[in-house]
């Protein structure tokens, strides 16, 4: 399974699944049943980095998947919405995860094709507006802080040091 919690645009509960196979026999992946058929990621525009999760499940018997099962090729993100959990719990009898792997990833030109040509619809975009930084109330006297301290309370401009 290929999972990410981060990216469902409609609902913050659920994730949308990006690749599920089952019945995998022995270590041959191709000779599994492909349940939902791979997509690659599409991290909207503005949104930063997305968590994309590898679930790996060892299953002691063959598992009847028929409730699971998306048409081919599935290009509707509402049949892609996905919860893992609900998964994991309809299923616990018969599986045992065994493995986990992630990795990260953001917006780049590839999600503006995946959106357009392989979803058919317009891609979102996000603003995101970062906060400011924040820095404590400045301390007249500092103790033990380096000595570039004071250069987080400077406005940026340059400044001339003298004797008043």
């Amino acid at each position: 399974m290929l999972t990410c919690p981060d990216e469902h645009l409609l609902d913050n509960e659920a994730e949308y699944v990006h690749w599920l196979v089952g019945n995998i026999p022995g270590g041959s992946v191709q000779e599994g049943e492909e349940l939902c058929h791979y997509l690659p990621p599409f991290p909207p525009k503005g949104t930063g980095f997305h968590r994309y999760v590898y679930l790996l499940f060892k299953q002691e018997v063959r598992i009847d998947f028929q409730e699971d099962v998306r048409t081919s090729p599935c290009l509707s993100l509402a049949e892609r919405s996905f919860k893992t959990l609900d998964f994991y719990r309809k299923h616990q009898d018969a599986m045992t995860p065994a493995g986990l792997s992630f990795f990260q990833s953001q917006w780049d030109e590839s999600v503006s094709d995946t959106f357009h040509n392989s979803l058919n619809m317009r891609e979102p975009v996000f603003e995101f507006i970062r906060p400011p930084v924040y820095h404590p109330p400045q301390v007249k006297y500092p103790h033990r802080q380096p000595l570039r301290y004071l250069d987080r309370y400077r406005n940026g401009k340059e400044h001339t040091y003298g004797i008043y």
